[in-house]
């Protein structure tokens, strides 16, 4: 006999605001993030010493930026699969109780 899988769906579903919430404060985070770094413009100035700054931190600041945007998307992406996994199992189950219902009638499924 296989081990038996019980899952708590309300408790299941609930997990979806979770990860829809921690997608918002990320996408907050970097706004606050970008506001900062937009507030302080290129104060490194164009000399020699400003340029090879420029040159290692703009694309390591773009690459945050864009990693921080990705990290958002990917908790929205969870949320989503969290809450098809909760109706997949939702549908197997009433499907299953059905059939369970139809062939031992007085199981009181």
């Amino acid at each position: 006999m296989s081990d038996q899988l019980r899952v708590d769906l309300e408790q299941f579903r609930g997990l979806v605001s979770r990860f829809e919430n921690l997608g918002t404060q990320t996408l907050a985070a970097r706004l606050e993030l970008t506001q900062g770094l937009d507030g302080e413009g290129e104060c490194w100035g164009a000399d020699e010493v400003g340029t090879a700054f420029a040159s290692k931190y703009v694309a390591a600041s773009e690459d945050t930026i864009d990693v921080i945007t990705l990290l958002a998307q990917i908790f929205d992406l969870i949320g989503e699969k969290v809450s098809s996994t909760a109706d997949s199992l939702d549908t197997t189950d009433t499907a299953f109780s059905g059939r369970l219902f139809s062939v031992h009638p007085d199981s009181g499924v």
